[in-house]
């Protein structure tokens, strides 16, 4: 899986992933994720747009490091989950527990209406 970083403004990480995000790829994104929290950014953006294919240990990376920033004021987001990836958030109930957007305009939204404190 190909994992590109963008910092924005105002203290916005966007993380774009690319191919399958699975068992393999997993670690990668870990990594990333734990050096973002070693960094305190509190206000993470995943980008499922180009990633073909997710499994449970994707999933549980998602739900695990979304607990995460919560508990610290922040908050971590999934925007471009369609197709068979917005299936399997739906069939699996996560939907319901994660933030998800369609699109990158509406979780900017969502980041800029978060109170200054978990920015």
């Amino acid at each position: 899986m190909k994992i590109t970083i963008r910092e924005e403004a105002p203290a916005l990480t966007v993380i774009e992933l690319e191919g399958s995000f699975d068992l393999y790829s997993t670690p990668d994104l870990r990594a990333v994720l734990d050096s973002l929290q070693a960094e305190n950014k509190k206000r993470v953006l995943i980008d499922l747009g180009a990633v073909d294919s997710i499994d449970s240990s994707g999933l549980g990376l998602l739900i695990n490091m979304h607990g995460i920033l919560e508990e610290r004021g922040g908050k971590l987001a999934v925007m471009n989950a369609s197709g068979s990836i917005g299936r399997v958030f739906h069939l699996t109930q996560l939907d319901q527990r994660l933030y998800i957007f369609p699109d990158e305009q509406r979780a900017r939204q969502a980041f800029a209406g978060m109170p200054p404190a978990a920015r």
